[in-house]
């Protein structure tokens, strides 16, 4: 077969014998290895600047995800965010649940009454819109995707009201203010923000710090 481009290069040394027909076997011709060598440098030129080169200079689509750190970063139809793999610690999500990315801010989902938080809300604003509380669930009792990962786990609750709302512990889960150790349900201020995050060396344990 004519290695007539760079994906028809061969791994085996011993199969690479000749560059777009012309020999470069041993003992071929002193004058083909000009144009060996020139004939190479116009074929990795033509890969890095093709669709099949592994960057894309300009223009184009990026095709499938670039894994890095254990999530996978998504395409250009997705491309403000960053998708966990699922193959992560217990608690990670699916690899169809997405990560913004923080520098473009975070995201805001609106909620009312009583909203149990889920996995789907991290790195999220919680915008509570109507009285009532906010729930953190007992983690270890979760399972799967329902799970979370701790310390992978940062939720923001913002209250729009002009009333208190409730940031209640499930049972068997616990909230502790960051600011005096205190444990129990806790009341957001009106139009207070508050700070969630699961502990991490601590089962079911939530630290929470803000207007409270």
């Amino acid at each position: 077969m004519s290695k007539d481009t760079v994906q028809s290069w061969d791994t085996n040394p011993a199969n690479n014998l000749d560059i777009a027909g012309t020999s470069i076997a041993i003992g071929c011709p002193p004058s083909n290895v000009g144009i060996y060598m020139r004939t190479q440098m116009a074929q990795v030129a033509t890969w890095l600047a093709s669709s099949a080169g592994p960057l894309l200079r300009s223009g184009g689509t990026m095709a499938g995800a670039i894994a890095m750190g254990g999530y996978a970063f998504s395409g250009a139809s997705n491309a403000s965010a960053i998708k966990d793999n699922g193959t992560g610690p217990t608690g990670s999500l699916s690899a169809a649940a997405d990560r913004r990315i923080g520098y473009r801010g975070m995201p805001k989902k609106t909620v009312s009454t009583a909203y149990t938080v889920t996995p789907d809300d991290v790195g999220y604003i919680l915008e509570v819109v109507a009285g009532g509380s906010i729930i953190f669930p007992r983690n270890s009792t979760l399972v799967g995707s329902a799970q979370f990962s701790a310390h992978d786990s940062t939720i923001v609750v913002q209250n729009t009201t002009t009333g208190t709302i409730t940031l209640t512990q499930a049972t068997s889960s616990t909230l502790v203010n960051v600011a005096d150790s205190t444990t129990g349900n806790k009341t957001l201020k009106a139009r207070g923000r508050a700070i969630a995050d699961l502990g991490l060396n601590v089962a079911d344990t939530w630290y929470i710090g803000g207007a409270i």
